[in-house]
């Protein structure tokens, strides 16, 4: 079977448009609605089969710093989504705050983060992105909240150095187990690394678990959009699943990686 491709980008190609996206970048959704909107568009034109919501900052904290409703954004965003026509991942990611001892969060506190986001967002999703996670516990919480309060797929990305440790010290190994034992049912791994540097990442993931795999790395710095495609196919031939682009990839990063996966079918 064909990878299934993601979309790329939408925080740096959102900014290459707009400028500065501000403390807040959510609320782009309702200040900048038509250029998300033209962003979702632009990668389903490119080839792009599931498009991820500009909702990767949304939680009950943040709005109330914001000072936002926490269900209008998660609608306006998921509606802006939808535009496209696409299948729709509800895009999470971890809450930027420290859990116990380290932080201030206790487990029951980062529950209800996730709970709340993905209790009004996923009934208009298709499925639960949760993405770029360093720490074990909180992609554990962040699981348990997914499947606890929706009963939609869920797939779930932590972000490695090229030794295969996240900066919370969390290994592939160790990531994969968290994510089977929580019932994901994607795993892999996104940002951080470009696809040329996150091959021993993937071969770590290929060893240990299968569940199926989703790699969304960055772009090759001062490399154009087909030497990423053209490295993308290596994970690909190998067996990903889903793929897709994380910071600096574009359109064209997206259409250049399509046209490869079609190619080679």
């Amino acid at each position: 079977m064909n990878a299934i491709l993601l979309d790329g980008s939408m925080g740096l190609y959102l900014q290459s448009k707009i400028g500065d996206l501000g403390k807040y970048p959510e609320l782009t959704n309702i200040s900048h609605a038509s250029q998300v909107r033209e962003i979702h568009a632009e990668y389903a034109a490119a080839g792009a089969q599931i498009t991820t919501s500009n909702t990767f900052l949304v939680s009950p904290y943040r709005s109330t710093l914001a000072e936002y409703d926490i269900t209008q954004m998660l609608m306006k965003s998921l509606t802006n989504a939808l535009s496209a026509g696409l299948p729709i991942a509800l895009d999470i990611g971890p809450l930027g705050r420290l859990l116990e001892p380290y932080g201030e969060l206790s487990a029951d506190d980062v529950y209800a983060e996730f709970a709340a986001v993905i209790s009004a967002g996923a009934p208009v999703a298709d499925y639960v992105l949760l993405e770029t996670f360093a720490d074990l516990r909180e992609i554990e919480i962040a699981l348990r909240a997914a499947n606890e309060c929706c009963s939609k797929p869920v797939f779930v990305t932590a972000t490695f150095r090229a030794d295969g440790t996240t900066y919370m010290g969390a290994t592939v190994e160790q990531f994969a187990a968290c994510a089977n034992m929580c019932g994901a049912n994607v795993v892999g791994f996104n940002c951080t690394l470009n696809p040329l540097e996150a091959r021993e990442v993937f071969d770590r993931f290929k060893a240990c678990t299968d569940i199926p795999l989703l790699v969304q790395p960055n772009q090759i710095e001062g490399a154009g959009a087909d030497e990423f495609a053209d490295a993308m196919m290596w994970y690909v031939e190998r067996g990903a699943a889903y793929v897709g682009g994380c910071c600096g990839t574009t359109p064209a990063h997206i259409k250049a990686l399509g046209d490869r996966i079609r190619d080679a079918s």
